[in-house]
């Protein structure tokens, strides 16, 4: 009798304890003007930057994100004529009755553009642009901005360095992964030896048309994220490194004589006042092989302090510089930060 109390309470509480573990929060408010009328702003973007979570205010400038795992988060808010609203946001509770006030962007309100039909020097910049932003082996028959038009592109031919803005938001379909893409170009420059964008928005997942598609979908996510520096930061803080084909070299020194011992994850990843972000704390190069469905060389290289959540994603993309096969991921083969990544058996 006492064993049947006693594992019905071991029950019990693995069940509390799972459902915890488990728990998701929301996010809900409004959206103003930041002036004294404080008027409503209909339809604004609101987002987790980068995640698979976020949705437009309604007519009242009101808005709710729901299903939130417990983490620190970039909460994001982008409307055009508006300066784009992010802050970096630890999320373990509800968030009630948030007011977020939006500044008007007055380069936008003064910028009086006359928009004719595309040239051939617009349809040849935007295929280039295409090919950096997405990826030159993404087919674009699964992978297509949907909104190209909205897209400026100007190419220097002294300096030859290619730019583009977007006025609206961009909307990309990725049928190969299975997400719709809603955000912001805030930048984007290619020049002759280096490329770099910064996007702002969030990943809708699409409706698969059968289980097979869904079944398709699942299989891309996992070969994109394997191999990526995302699936090393994950490998890395669980200690699999070996596990999940990851062979690592640090040279702390940055002294490139002699043989350079593999590194103990206990050396570098460090824990901090919240339990979803960790610090990598490196001074000097790292090299890492990747070996496991192909053979691939990368190099990181620190920038700044160095966080990154539990799924192996950056809090601070620019924080590392990438060289090699992990530098070359596009907006094309881009998962959204809250991925959940299953490993092999």
């Amino acid at each position: 009798m006492k064993y049947s109390i006693y594992l019905l309470s071991f029950l019990c509480l693995s069940v509390l304890m799972s459902a915890q573990a488990q728990q998701k929060f929301s996010v809900s408010g409004r959206i103003i003007e930041n002036n004294l009328e404080g008027a409503p702003i209909p339809f604004a973007h609101v987002y987790l930057n980068g995640t698979s979570i976020g949705a437009q205010a309604d007519v009242n400038g009101r808005f709710v994100l729901k299903n939130i795992p417990k983490g620190i988060y970039k909460f994001s808010i982008s409307m055009v004529g508006f300066k784009t609203s992010m802050k970096l946001t630890s999320i373990d509770s509800d968030l009630k009755n948030l007011v977020e006030r939006l500044d008007e962007n007055v380069t936008d309100l003064v910028e009086v553009r006359v928009k004719g039909q595309k040239d051939k020097v617009w349809n040849k910049s935007i295929k280039d642009f295409e090919n950096e932003f997405l990826g030159r082996d993404i087919s674009r028959s699964e992978v297509q901005i949907m909104n190209r038009e909205v897209i400026d592109v100007i190419y220097d031919k002294q300096k030859r360095v290619l730019t583009a803005k977007a006025e609206q938001p961009l909307m990309i379909e990725n049928r190969n992964l299975g997400y719709l893409y809603r955000g912001f170009l805030v930048e984007f420059q290619k020049g002759i030896n280096r490329m770099s964008f910064k996007a702002s928005g969030y990943f809708e997942p699409l409706k698969p048309s059968s289980p097979k598609q869904q079944k398709r979908w699942e299989s891309n996510r996992k070969d994109v994220f394997q191999g990526s520096v995302k699936h090393f930061l994950w490998a890395l803080y669980r200690n699999k490194l070996t596990e999940e084909g990851f062979s690592a070299y640090y040279y702390k020194d940055r002294k490139y004589m002699g043989v350079v011992p593999e590194f103990k994850a206990d050396d570098v990843v460090k824990p901090t006042s919240d339990s979803t972000v960790f610090l990598l704390e490196l001074k000097g190069m790292l090299t890492i092989d990747y070996n496991y469905n192909f053979r691939q060389n990368s190099r990181l290289i620190p920038v700044s302090q160095i966080f990154f959540n539990q799924y192996g994603e950056l809090i601070d993309p620019y924080s590392l510089e990438l060289y090699g096969k992990m530098s070359e991921n596009r907006m094309g083969k881009e998962l959204p930060s809250d991925y959940i990544y299953v490993p092999k058996d």
